[in-house]
């Protein structure tokens, strides 16, 4: 374990905070919960907080640091903890998942960007994946900010928050003001395409993926990662199969090409039968057939000479 790992290591030990615990906000870019009110540019001397980093929530509780004082002696190395095997409830992985995600409440509804993707924010110390794959940059980064934040060199902390966050990491405030740290996801629901942009029912494909999964916490079986950096996943959703539900009110075509598993197909047979959801046309264009007449009409022609 190297030295950034091992300064970290009493970060990632704060118990975990229930979806109660977070306050929703009005943040910026898309983020669903508050991010710290000690982050870049607004921090406040007066008002108690706990940082990640030195004097964080793992620190024994006779551990204290004077206004001004140094921080902290760095605890011993906690050892890396394995990569899990099982669900995170217990039980086996479906077959062909590789690992299991929880997340934080959906809010935004800009984190849904059509019916068959949405942004998701996950806790690092309450799932097991995270903090086996926290990068060595991250882990520095946050010791580094949590002794300046200790030091008062608030502008120090700025660039190490700014710095953080271009690795797609956050720090939310919960609250108990805690600050916590998040990883943002990109997720593509696996076995489905919802009908793209400027298509007929696109934006209610969106609708219908926002009211299912607002207000509540995702669990994330992932399988894979796209080419466009998303993670590939079966999303359930307060005891929902959302592309089971998709799919029967017509909100998506069953991704044959990616995903062959037989219900897939009878719940689309299901809603072309019913005529719901986009299935109210006869003939609906098949996403997958929209991209490739766009790519043809964007393609360089070339003049022959001859």
């Amino acid at each position: 374990m190297g030295n950034a790992c091992k300064r970290l290591a009493y970060c990632c030990v704060e118990p975990c905070v229930e979806p109660s615990d977070w306050e929703p906000g009005h943040s910026g870019g898309g983020d669903s919960y508050r991010p710290s009110p000690h982050g870049k540019n607004s921090y406040q001397e007066e008002a108690p907080r706990r940082p990640i980093g030195p004097n964080a929530p793992g620190i024994p509780a006779t551990t204290t640091v004077p206004p001004g004082g140094p921080p902290p002696p760095v605890p011993p190395p906690q050892p890396a903890p394995p990569k899990p095997q099982v669900a995170i409830g217990g039980g086996k992985l479906p077959d062909g998942v590789k690992y299991e995600l929880r997340t934080l409440p959906v809010t935004d509804r800009r984190d849904v960007g059509d019916g068959d993707g949405v942004r998701v924010y996950v806790e690092v110390l309450k799932n097991p994946h995270e903090t086996s794959i926290l990068p060595p940059d991250v882990q520095e980064a946050l010791y580094q900010r949590g002794t300046a934040l200790l030091n008062r060199d608030f502008a120090t902390a700025d660039a190490l928050e700014t710095k953080i966050e271009d690795e797609d990491y956050k720090i939310f405030e919960n609250k108990r003001n805690e600050e916590v740290l998040v990883h943002k996801y990109r997720v593509r629901l696996r076995g489905v395409d919802a009908p793209e942009i400027d298509q007929p029912y696109w934006q209610q494909a969106q609708v219908v993926l926002f009211d299912l999964v607002e207000g509540h916490s995702l669990q994330l079986f992932v399988y894979n990662e796209d080419p466009y950096g998303r993670i590939v996943a079966d999303i359930y959703c307060n005891k929902k199969f959302i592309q089971e539900v998709l799919l029967k009110r017509g909100c998506v075509w069953h991704f044959v090409k990616y995903d062959k598993r037989p219900e897939f197909a009878k719940w689309e047979k299901e809603a072309q039968a019913a005529r719901v959801g986009l299935w109210v046309d006869l003939n609906p264009e098949k996403p997958w057939d929209y991209r490739k007449k766009q790519r043809s009409k964007s393609a360089p022609r070339f003049r022959s000479r001859h």
